[in-house]
């Protein structure tokens, strides 16, 4: 209960700078109390309930004005068509009232107003009426008469339907002058008192904040050891707990419990039993090269045990295939700025991460860029002369195309040839089967293709016959007619990297508009600043649309043909307070 306490104060402050948090503040409350926090709990928490009462005060008076704000407007908005005829000179020491009628019984609420009036003073009528309309069905009638015959004037229009109009409670004043004037009135102070409460506020969360932040973190780690403890089969003389731990970091935790506990801690291990391994998590293992690839298995269940982790292989294809889309010098180096502020400035292990993955995107962004020739487009060919090393992907759409396709190709066959591995590691016919079958489909494919302008047709023609019937039977014997489907499936997932090609292409001709407004316009202002706009456009789209579609043929095309995510997460025991979770 104190706990949630202390997150709500937080939250009714608006409090959420966790990162600004710092070991040493938490170390300082921790300080500053004189017993353990379970002793101390009663005392916390009486004194968090006279706290919040102050704070709960300052939200209530603060959504009291909102309320009252949201019907001073209204009012004021209703009045604003009436606003000269009620301060007119010629309406005073005479009664003015608003009142709601019926839009199509207008005409005849007036008339009858008008003959009761007459009525009273034998044909003589001294009145006068605005009316505004609101909305397809009602009008608001303002109307102004002698104060004798307000009651008169009040009963005619009640009987003819009308309800009269209230100001809010607040300004509930006799006079309707001295309501107009109270609602003005209000509509410009209570803004103020909100905006001095808003700074009250604001004042005593940069006081308070990190003062209950800091008791939060204590309080959740203490409830969270007393978890543990009843979890842990506690004796008069020992605890006992247990967990998973990875296998190449058991020597080193063991070397530290040892030197931290001596004695008075007894360590047993053993792996797991083949009951067990359904249960065991999983805890990725990479190369600190291809760790912050893990990013893109984090977004899935990971991998079971026994299966594969495809880590390297996204950290080889990724940027690659990222890289290829972008394939521009300027806008290399520009990414290059963006994953170096990330890498270095981020202030979460994901940003940092992330910092890291756009390096490789930028690295190979900048030897595609050589490839194609492009600097921010044709500006360097237009500057210094550039030349592509391989094509200009803007004039040979063909070939790129081609070359988008072979990649694609190697990437389905390298996720097909995995997965027919994981099918005779696992002794799994069925998968075994499908993906072989599935690849040699594929290698038929390109052998006939092949064999319609080789010169080794007579070879390849029967070659690719024959791996197609094989394949043929593979597919049927592991899958059936879904088989058959999915081997139609990976024809398509290879054809599908042409949007490597297509978003490349895009790009590069998007940056040569660029440099075509320059062309039509000169070197003025507005053709240098349209010809920026477009660029940074194009650099975004460049950045989100290589990113997600690279992601894409990796999650279906690639990942789809062996990837199993039913492991579990691995969530180690550990004071959660150097990563700030709360604020999560």
């Amino acid at each position: 209960m104190l706990r949630g306490k202390l997150l709500g104060m937080l939250e009714i402050l608006h409090w959420d700078d966790w990162g600004a948090l710092s070991e040493e503040s938490i170390r300082k409350t921790k300080e500053r109390l004189s017993l353990p926090l379970d002793q101390l709990t009663e005392e916390i928490d009486k004194s968090l309930d006279q706290f919040r009462e102050r704070l709960a005060g300052y939200a209530k008076r603060k959504e009291t004005l909102q309320d009252l704000y949201g019907r001073i407007k209204n009012s004021r908005e209703m009045l604003r068509s009436f606003r000269s005829f009620i301060k007119d000179p010629a309406q005073a020491d005479r009664n003015i009232s608003l009142w709601w009628i019926d839009k199509t019984e207008a005409s005849k609420v007036m008339t009858s107003l008008e003959d009761s009036l007459k009525s009273e003073r034998e044909g003589s009528c001294s009145y006068s009426h605005v009316t505004h309309a609101f909305g397809d069905n009602q009008l608001l009638l303002c109307v102004c008469v002698p104060h004798a015959l307000q009651p008169l004037a009040e009963r005619t229009l009640r009987g003819n339907g009308g309800i009269r109009w209230r100001a809010p409670v607040e300004c509930d004043e006799k006079d309707t002058i001295d309501i107009l004037h109270c609602i003005d009135t209000m509509f410009l102070s209570i803004p103020d008192e909100i905006k001095k409460i808003n700074e009250d506020l604001a004042g005593t969360a940069l006081e308070w904040g990190p003062k209950l932040a800091s008791m939060f973190i204590l309080i959740d780690e203490e409830l969270e050891e007393n978890v543990v403890a009843q979890r842990s089969n506690p004796t008069e003389e020992y605890f006992l707990l247990e967990g998973w731990i990875p296998a190449d970091v058991f020597a080193d935790a063991s070397a530290f419990l040892k030197e931290r506990f001596g004695a008075s801690i007894f360590l047993h291990w053993r792996y797991p039993t083949s009951d067990e391994w359904q249960d065991v998590p999983t805890a990725l293992s990479n190369p600190s090269g291809t760790r912050p690839y893990q990013l893109f298995i984090s977004l899935l269940r990971p991998p079971t045990y026994n299966t594969f982790d495809p880590t390297s292989f996204i950290a080889f294809f990724f940027p690659f295939f990222a890289g290829c889309m972008v394939g521009d010098i300027g806008y290399a180096l520009l990414i290059f700025v963006i994953s170096s502020f990330l890498w270095v400035k981020g202030s979460t292990p994901v940003k940092k991460d992330v910092g890291k993955i756009l390096f490789g995107v930028a690295a190979w962004s900048f030897l595609w860029g050589i490839a194609y020739g492009e600097f921010f487009g044709d500006i360097g060919h237009r500057l210094f002369h550039m030349e592509p090393l391989w094509v200009e992907r803007s004039h040979a759409v063909l070939p790129v195309m081609a070359f988008s396709v072979s990649l694609g190709a190697a990437h389905v066959l390298i996720g097909l040839f995995i997965g027919f591995v994981r099918g005779l590691r696992e002794k799994n016919n069925h998968l075994r089967n499908e993906k072989g079958g599935n690849i040699l489909i594929l290698l038929a494919i390109f052998a006939l293709l092949a064999s319609l302008k080789a010169p080794f047709s007579t070879v390849l023609f029967p070659s690719g016959i024959v791996l197609l019937l094989l394949g043929l039977i593979l597919l049927v014997a592991g899958g059936g007619i879904g088989g058959l489907i999915e081997g139609l499936g990976s024809i398509g997932n290879i054809l599908s990297y042409v949007r490597i090609a297509a978003i490349g292409l895009s790009s590069a001709i998007l940056a040569m508009v660029a440099s075509k407004f320059v062309d039509i316009l000169g070197l003025s202002i507005l053709g240098i600043l349209i010809a920026f706009l477009i660029h940074v456009l194009n650099f975004i789209l460049a950045i989100a649309g290589s990113g997600l579609h690279s992601a894409r043929l990796h999650y279906v095309e690639f990942m789809g043909k062996f990837y199993d995510g039913n492991g579990k997460y691995y969530a180690p025991f550990a004071r959660r307070r150097r990563t700030l979770w709360k604020k999560q």
